[in-house]
C-alpha cells in the first residue's frame, strides 16, 4: 500500500489546559486573529512493542484517522519539558486510508505491515507492534502567520473529557507572547506538561 514520503521537522509547541467554558472564548479570539477554523475529527491509535522499546527512548508511534485521511506519526522528545513547552522531532507520512480498517483494532501488527518512518524502523528493528489503544479528539485548527493554533476536545476512555489549547510555534511569537495574549482575552488556563498519550496511559493504569 502506498504512502507519501516521510517528512521530518522539529516540533515546538505550547500546551495549556482549559475548561469547556473557556473554549468558546479561545475560539472567538483565534477567529478574530485568523478567520474561521478547520474542523478535524481525529481518531488515534498508538503502538509499541510488548517490551516498550519506543517509550524507553521517549518515542511514540501514532496512527491517526483525520476526517477521511490517515496519518502515521513518530515523535521523539528532544528536550526536557518546561511547563507548557514541548519539543519533539516529528516524522510523518500520509497513508492509504484502507490501513485504518486493517490495523486500528488489530491487537498485533507484524513487522513490515506498516510503512514506518526511518526513526521508528531504526528503534524497532524486526519486532512486531502491539496496539496500545487510543482516544478520539475533536480539533478546531487555524494557521496564522507560521503558527498553528489548535483547540482540542478529547474523549478519553470511560467518559473523561478534557479541553486543551495547543499552539505550534513557527514564527516570531514565543510562549510568553501567547500566554499574555490568551490571558488578556480572559481565558483561564494552566500549563499542560503531559502529552495526550501520557494522560491516556496514566488513566488506563488508574482505572485497572
Amino acid at each position: 500500500m502506498s504512502a507519501s514520503r516521510a517528512t521530518s521537522h522539529r516540533e515546538v509547541e505550547c500546551k495549556w489546559r482549559i475548561d469547556g467554558r473557556d473554549q468558546a472564548a479561545a475560539c472567538a479570539l483565534f477567529c478574530q486573529l485568523a478567520g474561521p477554523p478547520e474542523h478535524l475529527q481525529q481518531r488515534n491509535r498508538f503502538f509499541d512493542t510488548a517490551e516498550g522499546h519506543l517509550r524507553a527512548q521517549a518515542t511514540s508511534l501514532r496512527l491517526r484517522q483525520e476526517n477521511a485521511r490517515l496519518l502515521l506519526t513518530c515523535k521523539r522528545r528532544v528536550a526536557k519539558r518546561d511547563g507548557a513547552l514541548h519539543q519533539q522531532q516529528e516524522e510523518e507520512s500520509w497513508l492509504n486510508s484502507v490501513l485504518w480498517n486493517l490495523y486500528s483494532e488489530a491487537p498485533l501488527i507484524p513487522h513490515g505491515a506498516l510503512p514506518l518512518p526511518p526513526q521508528a524502523r531504526h528503534l524497532l528493528g524486526s519486532r512486531p507492534l502491539c496496539n496500545m489503544g487510543g482516544f478520539d479528539n475533536r480539533r478546531l485548527q487555524w494557521h496564522w502567520d507560521r503558527d498553528v493554533l489548535c483547540l482540542d476536545c478529547t474523549d478519553f476512555p470511560r467518559g473523561q473529557r478534557e479541553y486543551e489549547i495547543e499552539i505550534e510555534l513557527g514564527g516570531t511569537r514565543d510562549q510568553d507572547w501567547w500566554w499574555h495574549t490568551l490571558r488578556q482575552g480572559g481565558i483561564a488556563m494552566s500549563d499542560q506538561s503531559e502529552t495526550k498519550l501520557h494522560r491516556y496511559l496514566r488513566l488506563q493504569k488508574e482505572q485497572r
